[in-house]
């Protein structure tokens, strides 16, 4: 069972927040810029359910997985198919697995998409449909996990073009700790980590404290926010992979430094003589601390997303999927 949260500008777990770093230049990963364009804004023909423009008293929503978004005449057999069920809500994968099933500036289309050329925009198929048949669209969007069992095909794809931004499982901490992310080794082993525990773990996740990180994320929303008539857009994987994750050299030397000032001189000089013989001695020694840490990143992410889309759109409904009960999620 499967809830929806709507989120309000509280933090998710009442952790205290870490500081806001400034973002980089601009978005990663480095994919070549899709032209400037303007907004889309279906017009609708007059609706017949409150579902268009405000959340419904009583929303009758259908999860509608990416695959269906692969071709025009899938996506129009899905919103009649819908509407005639009595459904008033489609939330649409458009971002699976760090892909776009909408015209995105930061992110490649998969191949089953550009298949049909470059006119074909799935997202905007869907909000034509299904505002003529009076239903809303919620552009659902896997935020961290980015990468399924296999490699991505294209070359500009996250996994691809920037693996110092991936989540490291603490197996692999100190394997990885000195081995240059662009080296074949090491999304290798993270993939091999996957493959070998896919009953816990989904695929290949982005590190949820990298700045950079947070600010690709972002931009993907924003520009979801800002380019689509949507009624809502949609959290889901807004979380680690599990508590075994984030051990990359980034996060831990972020959480150093986040921990620090809250550290007595002797505390500290204790830990850093213990952090020169293990580079995990920091979360080792504070692991209500590291927790701490890791809830924040999540908590910083949501809240800056909210503002900023309804800044922009503050029609647009922000919803979440998360766990049924709240101590597996805390944790």
């Amino acid at each position: 069972l499967w809830l929806l949260l709507l989120v309000s500008g509280c933090t998710l777990a009442g952790a205290p927040r870490d500081p806001v770093p400034q973002p980089p230049a601009r978005p990663v990963p480095p994919a070549e810029r899709a032209p400037t364009r303007e907004p889309r804004r279906p017009t609708p023909e007059p609706s017949r359910d409150p579902a268009v423009g405000r959340l419904p008293a009583e929303v009758r929503a259908l999860w509608v997985v990416r695959t269906t978004l692969s071709h025009p005449d899938s996506i129009r057999v899905m919103v009649q198919r819908a509407d005639r069920a009595g459904f008033n809500t489609l939330l649409v994968q458009i971002r699976g697995r760090g892909d776009a099933y909408y015209d995105s500036r930061w992110e490649p289309r998969p191949e089953a998409v550009r298949l049909h050329g470059e006119a074909f925009d799935p997202l905007a198929v869907v909000i034509e449909e299904a505002h003529a048949r009076g239903l809303g669209v919620h552009a659902w969007v896997n935020a961290h996990l980015v990468g399924g069992m296999t490699f991505p095909e294209q070359p500009h794809h996250l996994v691809r073009a920037r693996p110092d931004l991936l989540a490291v499982p603490r197996d692999l901490a100190r394997e990885l700790l000195d081995l240059r992310p662009e080296s074949p080794r090491y999304i290798e082993a993270l993939l091999a980590y996957a493959q070998a525990n896919r009953d816990r773990v989904e695929g290949i996740y982005t590190a949820p404290s990298h700045p950079e990180v947070k600010e690709h994320i972002y931009s993907v929303w924003m520009d979801l926010a800002e380019s689509y008539e949507l009624d809502g857009i949609h959290f889901d994987y807004v979380r680690y992979p599990s508590p075994d994750f984030d051990y990359s050299k980034h996060a831990l030397e972020r959480f150093r430094s986040w921990i620090t000032p809250r550290l007595s001189t002797s505390r500290w000089e204790e830990l850093e003589r213990a952090y020169r013989e293990d580079p995990l001695a920091y979360p080792d020694a504070l692991p209500g601390s590291w927790d701490e840490f890791r809830r924040a990143q999540i908590t910083d992410l949501v809240e800056r997303v909210y503002h900023g889309v309804k800044k922009r759109r503050p029609d647009v409904v922000v919803s979440a999927a998360v766990f049924a009960d709240a101590d597996d999620a805390y944790r």
